[in-house]
């Protein structure tokens, strides 16, 4: 997988530039997470996917270079939204639920959302004055990231530090995000972490990311709500609406999914 995307990534300009994405749409081919003018400029390249439900693709905006790239990518989609589903199930019983719960406030098997991105870090000359991706938490329900086998960079945070994630071929680093957070009521915590420029070495990774129905709305489970454990989020907000903070302002932490807490007791620890 990771290969088909570097043989996209090592394209000149010119042929990467037809499938350039636009603010309105996020998907294609891009530099910049957020469109507002202050937003964080890292240094990396990604390719955005819409996946799942299949109605919101645009195979206008899948590259036909390389020529087994659709192909590569329809099949891992196949197979993650299915080990999506499974860990959504294990997540659900974690939490005393119903098995299927998150499987439904997702939205169910015909409206779970998914999408991709491919991240290209290239070799940064000065690695010490920028990040590959500026700290953040997935707004999203939970990501399943491929990583480099060769290659550090991913960090999460730990507290007041951040830890370097090491690679384990064959494996995905899954980040629990904001959605989840909120539906479990703050049980589950959504990870922050960001990646890391290399002067040595170019790095590639794919993030899969699992994602509640746009218009669906989102609060923690009545289950999970109780007079010792008030609910943290009262007003019930769609991933749609959501998500649109990520797509402004670009990365910017925790501060999201903090500013819509209705308490201001602190968050479990990490």
């Amino acid at each position: 997988m990771r290969g088909a995307w570097r043989e996209f990534f090592d394209l000149p300009m010119e042929e990467k530039k037809v499938y350039a994405n636009l603010p309105v749409t996020y998907e294609g081919y891009g530099s910049r997470l957020g469109v507002e003018k202050e937003a964080i400029l890292d240094w990396s390249d990604y390719y955005f996917l819409n996946l799942f439900p299949r109605d919101i693709r645009n195979l206008d905006k899948w590259p036909k270079i390389p020529t087994d790239l659709r192909e590569t990518t329809e099949k891992y989609a196949c197979q993650l939204i299915s080990l999506c589903q499974v860990l959504l199930k294990a997540m659900s019983s974690s939490l005393g639920l119903e098995e299927d719960y998150l499987h439904s406030a997702f939205g169910g098997s015909d409206g779970i959302s998914a999408t991709m991105r491919a991240n290209y870090y290239p070799r940064c000359p000065q690695p010490e004055l920028t990040l590959g991706l500026s700290s953040h938490s997935d707004p999203g329900g939970f990501t399943l990231l491929l990583t480099d086998d060769n290659v550090e960079g991913t960090q999460v945070r730990k507290g007041d530090s951040w830890v370097t994630v090491q690679p384990v071929p064959g494996s995905f680093l899954v980040n629990i995000g904001d959605q989840i957070q909120i539906l479990s009521n703050g049980r589950y915590r959504s990870v922050e972490h960001r990646a890391l420029a290399n002067a040595d070495k170019d790095r590639h990774t794919v993030a899969f990311f699992c994602n509640p129905r746009g218009d669906l709305p989102i609060a923690p489970a009545s289950e999970l709500v109780g007079p010792e454990s008030p609910a943290l989020y009262q007003k019930a907000i769609t991933f749609n609406d959501y998500r649109k903070c990520m797509r402004t302002k670009g990365p910017t932490g925790r501060t999201q999914v903090q500013s819509i807490s209705s308490t201001m007791q602190p968050e479990p620890a990490a």
